[in-house]
């Protein structure tokens, strides 16, 4: 018996350890997917029907799966890590964590080759579902989190209509987060402008101050727009800094959707809309169609400016208004540029400004007053195309060494 309960004991704290490892994992630590693997790959051995260690097992499968180099061997081990995950919820169709654990899973793995958006939408739906019946089944963090990967599932499988719908329920989530005191965002923001000043400047520890800073802070205060918009923020910066091309994809991803769920936490939020609009301009225009974006955020901020609602400083202001034509002429839609630049000629004395105005005015002479200009190639769609020529060089090899062995 007393050996039944140390053994017992033993893999507990196994795997606890394989969680703490994968947790790094997920971060980008390829070693510790591997060590993941090994803790997991032993617990399986020994518990092959325990659903949770099949769960995660499978997870980390889908991790060996991003980590490796070649095409045939990602695609391999994605799909065994989900035919381990599909196992774990035949075994256990009713455990919150492997249910949790597949969703998550599907909603990463590309549409495309995988189609299984749908299993992420049933495992979504299922939690929210759990959640309705009991309010204490989820806390307010991981109701929407779930809510906005549910959305973006819906939109990975071509259901937009439904993408939006489900955003709609976050508002009442924000109506029922902790109360945070306005003297406790000011402290915050004390902290964090600076920082993110420095940051922008290209200061990369700026940026590691930054996520530690906002790691305590969404502790503390889970769900709370403002640090999660700063939050996304960082996601990017980190994305700037880096040198591997799959962890600016991953980064920036993730910065964009939180920011995103942080303005539809609390749409008629300036700062945010300012933080928000200010990033997606200041991204790579040839990587990031966010033209739309940036409209949406700047013509919200001068609309309150023009009728006295907003905070910004007159020189925030015009340039706003600058940049938002700046915006417009690059998606062709000249009028638009016009009329922005046109009404800052009578909000300035500044010669220079008055100048730089009149040779953009200049530069729309003749133009048509909208010219389709096809989107440019996303960051996605390079990693997309470089992966699949990658797969067709990789199946053309192995159609030449099948070839030479007949």
């Amino acid at each position: 018996m007393e050996m039944e309960k140390e053994k017992n004991n033993t893999h507990l704290k196994q795997f606890e350890k394989g969680k703490r490892v994968l947790t790094k994992g997920l971060d980008g630590d390829k070693d510790a997917v591997k060590i993941a693997c090994e803790i997991f790959s032993e617990l399986r051995k020994t518990e092959p029907d325990n659903a949770l260690i099949e769960a995660y097992y499978g997870t980390v499968l889908a991790l060996l799966g991003r980590d490796a180099v070649q095409p045939l061997e990602k695609a391999d081990k994605a799909q065994e890590g989900l035919n381990s995950l599909n196992r774990a919820v035949s075994l256990d169709s009713n455990h919150k964590e492997i249910r949790l654990l597949r969703a998550n899973v599907c909603l990463r793995l590309p549409e495309s080759f995988f189609y299984c958006s749908q299993t992420a939408i049933e495992d979504f739906s299922f939690l929210l579902d759990r959640y309705k019946e009991d309010s204490s089944y989820l806390t307010d963090e991981q109701f929407r989190k779930i809510i906005e990967d549910l959305s973006v599932a819906y939109r990975n499988a071509g259901k937009l209509k439904e993408a939006n719908e489900v955003l709609q329920q976050l508002p009442q989530l924000n109506r029922k987060l902790i109360n945070v005191s306005e003297k406790d965002i000011e402290i915050l923001l004390d902290q964090l402008v600076p920082l993110h000043k420095d940051a922008l400047d290209g200061n990369k520890k700026a940026v590691q101050d930054m996520h530690q800073l906002l790691e305590q802070v969404r502790s503390d205060y889970p769900s709370h727009p403002i640090t999660d918009a700063y939050y996304g923020i960082t996601r990017l910066l980190m994305a700037r800094d880096t040198t591997s091309l799959l962890n600016k994809l991953r980064w920036s991803k993730a910065g964009l959707k939180l920011l995103d769920g942080a303005v539809s936490a609390a749409p008629q939020d300036g700062r945010i809309r300012l933080l928000r609009g200010r990033t997606a301009y200041r991204l790579p225009k040839k990587h990031f169609n966010l033209a739309e974006t940036i409209i949406e955020d700047y013509t919200f901020l001068i609309d309150r400016g023009m009728l006295g609602e907003g905070h910004l400083e007159t020189e925030n202001y015009l340039q706003l208004i600058y940049e938002l034509g700046e915006v417009y002429c690059r998606i062709g839609r000249n009028q638009d540029a016009l009329m922005c630049w046109k009404i800052l000629q009578y909000k300035t004395k500044d010669p220079d400004f008055l100048y730089l105005l009149k040779l953009k005015l200049k530069s729309l002479e003749g133009k048509p007053a909208v010219k389709h200009i096809p989107n440019s190639e996303s960051l996605k769609s390079i990693l997309i195309r470089r992966a699949v020529r990658a797969v067709g060089s990789e199946l053309q090899s192995l159609a030449k060494q099948q070839k030479k062995k007949k």
